[in-house]
């Protein structure tokens, strides 16, 4: 078996060469083609126009939500409104009703001699 140092020994020689000079420009810079920061523009605009119309629909889509709120809240008040007056006017003819029996069961108490 090699040691450490003899492993390394072997391994000694020239490093490999290295890459000189500028590398080589791949495309044409972009400042001389300006369609392409057009088309990004464009595609910006476009997308900007998009956003306000959603805005526009979905403020549109609220303003219907409110309204409907605001009917749903008015139908509960006047239902509420309504199950007050049928409630009162329930308790009065129960009160009335009750009277008249009581007045019923007392004649007819008085009439078998049983009060």
């Amino acid at each position: 078996m090699q040691s450490r140092a003899e492993k390394g020994s072997s391994r000694v020689g020239n490093p490999p060469e290295t890459a000189s000079g500028t590398p080589t420009v791949v495309h044409a810079p972009s400042s001389a083609d300006h369609s392409f920061f057009l088309q990004i523009a464009m595609d910006i605009k476009q997308s900007i126009g998009m956003l306000q119309a959603s805005n526009q629909a979905l403020t549109t889509a609220s303003d219907r939500h409110a309204a409907k709120l605001d009917d749903l809240a008015e139908k509960l008040h006047t239902a509420n409104g309504m199950m007050k007056a049928f409630g009162w006017t329930l308790s009065a003819v129960g009160a009335v009703g009750l009277l008249l029996l009581g007045t019923i069961l007392t004649v007819l108490l008085k009439h078998f001699n049983l009060l």
